[in-house]
């Protein structure tokens, strides 16, 4: 699937989106296939609500990695769907309630996969670029 999410994406960084174009950096198209490894990641240490968890990913501050709230939750759902996270409701700040999302076993277990895939990954790439930069 990322093949052809890759080959959907013109030279200009013009993408096409069921016949609408879209400008999207390129840098951007790499983190939205990342998505589930960032959250499980920040999720790690820290279970977190909805909310919390979009104010922490904004301040993190990447211009590049920028969820909406629209976007967030039903990543959330589908990740709590997967097994790879877990959720709870629970009443906050003026008797609203929230749902507390945690990573489960089975979530750690991917995190450890996806980080140890995304290491092996950038570092192949990256020694290939240093490769073709010395011109070897």
């Amino acid at each position: 699937m990322y093949i052809a999410q890759c080959a959907m994406y013109t030279m200009n960084g013009m993408a096409k989106d069921h016949g609408r174009n879209h400008r999207l950096s390129e840098i951007s198209q790499w983190v939205r296939g990342s998505t589930d490894l960032v959250i499980l990641a920040f999720l790690r240490d820290q279970p977190m609500h909805g909310y919390q968890l979009f104010v922490v990913l904004r301040e993190a501050g990447h211009p590049e990695f920028q969820l909406q709230l629209g976007t967030l939750y039903p990543l959330l759902r589908r990740l709590e769907r997967a097994g790879w996270i877990t959720g709870h409701w629970e009443e906050g700040s003026q008797h609203r309630r929230r749902k507390i999302y945690r990573l489960s076993k089975p979530g750690r277990d991917i995190l450890d996969i996806r980080l140890s895939q995304w290491q092996r990954l950038t570092g192949t790439v990256n020694a290939l670029l240093e490769h073709a930069r010395r011109g070897k």
